[in-house]
């Protein structure tokens, strides 16, 4: 792993990576509790969460916000294993 990054590197092709590589947390500079917490609030709520509720909630701007909206749910249906392990983390 290389210290300052938090990229690991791959000794067979020499390529550097992310733990985040492959999921929807990919190239994006948004903290990984802000996304834990949209996830939660996105999975909680009894009706669709707005943009402008989730980016006032979570302290991002509108178009994050309408950016991370649509990746989770794309992600509901590609990664639905992995979001239900983080709600199932999130729960006390």
């Amino acid at each position: 792993m290389y210290k300052k990054t938090h990229r690991y590197h791959c000794n067979s092709c020499f390529t550097a990576y992310s733990v985040t590589v492959g999921t929807l947390f990919h190239k994006t500079h948004v903290d990984l509790q802000k996304w834990f917490k949209a996830i939660h609030l996105i999975f909680k709520s009894s009706s669709n969460i707005s943009v402008r509720s989730l980016s006032k909630e979570i302290g991002v701007s509108k178009n994050t916000a309408s950016y991370m909206i649509s990746r989770i749910q794309k992600a509901m249906v590609e990664e639905v294993d992995l979001l239900h392990k983080i709600i199932e983390i999130d729960e006390p």
